[in-house]
């Protein structure tokens, strides 16, 4: 049981362990073969490497940003009636969703690390094994139960709240309904992640966050959820909202591209965003396609 706590621990970057960095290379050179995702898996490659040179790995940012991309990849090799990836992906997805969970929780048990890292990777732990339960019985770690994630997104809120943080409480709302319908309707979510971007342009005016920060987060808080009980009339706008965000993905990661070869940029930070910016471009067109 994660105990209460009423502020946050920020965690420092302990040192990458040789495991874990082999089993990202083995890894990548199994994902580099989807043309689709090796731009990708060369983003998570050079994540990885840059981290290294200038010390400061991270194995439960690593493992977090492995997941991000084993998702991703799973969707296409369904897409592609890949029936064998997709059966080894999942099992890999799986473990890693529980490695970054429990060494989340073991961070925190120590003091090291947040409960926001907690009751994210217990929350996407939580919401693998729910969509691939057939591919989860070989998980010998306890899963995170619903009443769990509750209990720990409550904290987080009155933490939130104590401490006068409004970003804070809006991320731990906004990551819950993700995917799964927000509990006060559609309206309020988006009103949530609408007052959220409000708050990351104030942080980016403040010089807390790059602009590249800054268009990354607007980007992903598009992410809009399919009510299968549209009227055919919304259904029709929701296609093509998927098509606009598609575009709007590609263009940003273009963008990010761009700059990268303009300015030589070569941190891990920006690295991170390339990353997501490019999953997320195929997770839009993917998701486009299927609808």
């Amino acid at each position: 049981m994660i105990p209460h706590q009423n502020k946050l621990i920020k965690r420092p970057f302990p040192i990458f362990p040789t495991r874990i960095f082999a089993l990202v290379c083995s890894a990548l050179t199994l994902f580099a073969e989807s043309p689709a995702l090796e731009l990708a898996a060369k983003h998570l490659e050079d994540y990885q490497q840059q981290r290294k040179i200038c010390g400061k790995e991270d194995e439960l940012a690593t493992l977090r940003l492995q997941v991000l991309y084993l998702q991703t990849k799973v969707k296409l090799d369904r897409s592609a009636n890949k029936t064998q990836a997709v059966a080894e992906d999942t099992k890999q997805l799986l473990k890693l969703c529980a490695q970054a969970y429990h060494l989340a929780r073991s961070r925190y048990e120590h003091g090291t690390g947040s409960l926001r890292d907690v009751y994210e990777t217990a929350y996407i732990l939580n919401e693998q094994v729910s969509y691939y339960h057939d591919n989860a019985d070989f998980l010998q770690e306890d899963v995170p139960t619903e009443e769990d994630l509750v209990r720990m997104r409550e904290t987080l809120k009155n933490a939130a709240t104590a401490a006068n943080d409004r970003a804070a409480w809006l991320h731990a709302e906004v990551f819950w309904f993700r995917s799964r319908a927000p509990e006060h309707g559609e309206m309020v979510f988006d009103k949530y992640k609408t007052e959220l971007i409000k708050l990351l342009r104030e942080r980016y005016q403040q010089g807390l966050i790059s602009y590249w920060e800054l268009a990354c987060s607007e980007q992903e808080l598009k992410d809009i959820t399919f009510n299968p009980k549209k009227s055919p009339a919304e259904a029709a706008k929701y296609r093509e909202k998927l098509a606009e965000n598609a575009a709007e993905a590609t263009e940003f990661y273009r963008q990010l591209e761009q700059h990268a070869t303009a300015t030589g940029r070569a941190d891990y930070q920006f690295t991170e965003l390339l990353l997501r910016a490019r999953l997320r471009q195929l997770d839009t067109e993917w998701l486009r396609r299927l609808r």
